[in-house]
């Protein structure tokens, strides 16, 4: 076993796509044949992910603090903490929060939640 101390030492402050407030930092990475890749993203209270298409299969797990999600239509959906939003590749998203939070991003080539819809 290795215990590794990931903390927010590794991120950095993205302003893509308009972001405001925004840290994301690498957890894990792959570059085989499936890609992933797994962030943490931390959002400021009236922070946000600017819209941008996103170029994977993507799951957007809120793990502290509550906010919103918004897809293709810019509708925003509440989220809050034990809430994912799952977006296709090449679907336009963003994200924000009045309050802040803290999700896990995962990045896939392949979608990483059709197990899950294939039981509901």
């Amino acid at each position: 076993m290795r215990i590794l101390e990931l903390g927010t030492s590794r991120s950095k402050v993205i302003q893509w796509f308009g972001s405001v407030g925004v840290s994301i930092g690498p957890l894990a990475r792959t570059e085989e044949a499936e890609v992933v890749r797994v962030s943490i993203a931390t959002i400021a209270p009236g922070g946000q992910i600017g819209r941008h298409a996103t170029p994977a299969w993507q799951l957007f797990y809120v793990t502290e603090g509550s906010g919103w999600v918004a897809g293709e239509t810019g509708e925003m959906v509440p989220m809050s903490a034990g809430m994912a939003a799952s977006w296709k590749p090449g679907e336009e998203h963003g994200a924000g929060s009045h309050e802040g939070l803290v999700a896990c991003i995962v990045e896939a080539s392949v979608n990483p939640v059709a197990h899950f819809l294939e039981r509901a």
